[in-house]
């Protein structure tokens, strides 16, 4: 990995503003971070500029961690992934339920997330 501060260097001088970069960027650069450190800080860049993330970030970041041995911060990363899940799981089922529409769906029981 050539680290964050390489890849953000990069990103400067193509005049790449933050702002423009999507969940796939984000998750281009965790496989380009040394450290969870640097892992840690592309997450908070992702969280701060307001970029949903899906499957494939959640699992670069676990990546990272395992790359440096932290089993316990992959672990952690999971217990994120499940708690930033269950949040987007009940502001789509608000949305429903505030557009009326639980009852025109096949499942309009509630799924059970652990």
């Amino acid at each position: 990995p050539v680290g964050l501060a390489s890849s953000l260097r990069l990103l400067k001088e193509l005049n790449v503003p933050l702002s423009s970069l999507g969940t796939r960027c984000y998750t281009s650069l965790l496989t380009c971070a040394r450290s969870p450190w640097e892992g840690r800080k592309i997450n908070e860049m992702r969280n701060a500029a307001g970029i949903r993330s899906d499957e494939y970030f959640w699992s670069a970041l676990v990546d990272v961690y395992a790359r440096s041995g932290d089993y316990r911060g992959a672990e952690h990363v999971l217990d994120e992934m499940l708690e930033e899940s269950r949040a987007e799981y009940e502001d789509a089922q608000h949305t429903f339920r505030k557009n009326d529409r639980v009852g025109q769906t096949k499942a309009s029981r509630p799924i059970a997330i652990p």
